[in-house]
């Protein structure tokens, strides 16, 4: 396994948790 692969992964949940305020609504601090 890559570590680009690992990147987009990440950038993938990222993208997924800002893409989606409404459902993923929890505090992070």
């Amino acid at each position: 396994m890559s570590s680009n692969e690992l990147v987009e992964q990440i950038m993938a949940q990222v993208i997924a948790r800002v893409a989606t305020p409404e459902q993923q609504a929890l505090p992070d601090t």
